[in-house]
């Protein structure tokens, strides 16, 4: 996707941040506002003067031009820009203000001074009937963790329009809904859609409804337990993790994550079935789910520490479209960073719309050895014939026989670890 098409998405506060704007020691906040011995503020050149002028012109909606900078000691280390409403804003209110154009020096990334600094202009610069604006391209993750951190709302998704033929004097337009991408280039993933629904049709809506069918109880603890084993051998810290889930859904595993450590401003999710994702944001408010196709991703390279998928891989036999997307979650992982697939290795020689994943496929998929490197296979529920018999009638049962008949377990939980630098070719 070229970096001039992107959709841009829009989030909004109204109210003080959900966290408090405090520094460390040795660091302090300083403000810039527009005088005539210093119309262009530090760190920013040809913008800040454009800016400037609307200001002395007038073509603000208000006086709320500023500029918060954080210091340590005397050297500035983060720029957060306030701006209120003009031509290209027309969705802004009349008192409202946009944080715009923020930086932090590469030295300081990861201390949250984007945050803290976002956080201090909600606290001290609230005025009536005022909403604070964040706007962001949707693949910048990092930019949206922040404002998400301080508790912005998504609000809408936009693209830039043009005037007089330049698109940098274009009003930014609302759209009706998310964009697709790259739907015209990409095959959408029907497939999966179509499995679910012969699947659930077949074995009825309470197949894994753990209050309904006693048969999905230790299936379900299996499942679980395979990713949590998995966990154990993640060696970084939980709380600043950032995971992507792929083929989300309505993010049923997410709970576990939480449970794990992970906080839900760093999770993403990412589906393609527009129903499952309608109800994330009810149970998950924090977290963020994207609809888009997971073999074109809307990420930028290296976004994310952990890339995640659960029974996703088994619902899509079309090796091209297993490619792309394993190619995708590479991608977007961090070099030294995770990729964990808990999924079904056992076939279905009946089923043409399922193939398993089993550790030849993860080899050819995700480049082990050249790429990545295996950390473990961590099993989980047997068999469904076998484990929700076992289930439903024997439970005490399942895990010895899941520790005595290993060919029995049919999903796994595989954890691979991406490499630091790319394996020379010999």
């Amino acid at each position: 996707m070229r970096a001039d098409s992107e959709p841009f998405v829009l989030y909004v506060r109204e109210g003080p941040p959900e966290i408090g704007d405090d520094l460390p020691d040795e660091y302090s906040f300083t403000v810039w506002t527009p005088t005539m011995r210093h119309p262009v503020p530090a760190t920013l050149n040809v913008n800040a003067a454009v800016w400037t002028s609307f200001h002395a012109c007038g073509l603000f909606a208000n006086s709320g031009y500023r500029v918060v900078y954080i210091r340590f000691k005397e050297r500035i280390v983060h720029r957060s820009c306030v701006l209120p409403r003009y031509f290209r804003w027309p969705f802004m209110g009349e008192n409202d203000l946009q944080v715009s154009s923020t930086w932090t020096d590469p030295e300081f990334r990861s201390k949250g001074l984007a945050s803290s600094a976002l956080a201090h202009i909600l606290r001290t610069m609230t005025a009536a009937r005022r909403r604070f604006w964040y706007v962001s391209r949707e693949s910048n993750m990092a930019s949206i963790r922040v404002c998400r951190r301080v508790g912005f709302q998504l609000f809408a998704y936009g693209t830039r329009g043009t005037a007089f033929g330049l698109r940098s004097l274009g009003q930014l337009k609302l759209l009706p809904e998310p964009p697709r991408h790259d739907v015209a280039e990409k095959p959408p993933l029907d497939m999966a859609a179509d499995w679910y629904a012969r699947y659930y049709s077949r074995v009825g809506a309470d197949r894994n409804d753990l209050r309904v069918n006693r048969g999905a109880l230790f299936q379900t603890i299996a499942s679980e337990r395979s990713l949590i084993r998995a966990f154990y051998h993640i060696p970084l810290k939980l709380s600043g993790l950032r995971v992507l889930d792929v083929g989300c859904g309505a993010g049923g595993a997410w709970y576990q994550l939480f449970r794990l450590g992970v906080k839900p401003q760093e999770i993403v999710g990412i589906d393609l079935q527009r129903q499952r994702l309608a109800s994330v944001g009810d149970l998950y408010p924090q977290c963020t789910a994207i609809h888009a196709d997971a073999a074109g991703m809307p990420f930028a390279d290296a976004s994310f520490d952990l890339v995640y998928e659960s029974t996703m891989f088994a619902t899509l036999p079309d090796d091209g479209i297993r490619a792309r997307i394993a190619a995708e979650m590479l991608r977007v992982c961090t070099p030294g960073g995770f990729l964990l697939l808990v999924d079904w290795r056992t076939p279905k020689l009946w089923d043409k719309n399922y193939k398993a994943l089993t550790r030849a496929e993860v080899r050819k998929l995700f480049a082990m050895e050249r790429t990545t490197s295996l950390v473990g296979i961590y099993p989980g529920a047997l068999v469904p014939p076998v484990g929700r018999l076992l289930s439903k009638y024997a439970g005490p049962l399942y895990f010895l026989i899941a520790c005595f008949c290993p060919p029995l377990v049919g999903q796994v939980a595989y954890l691979l670890r991406k490499h630091s630098e790319p394996a020379l070719n010999r």
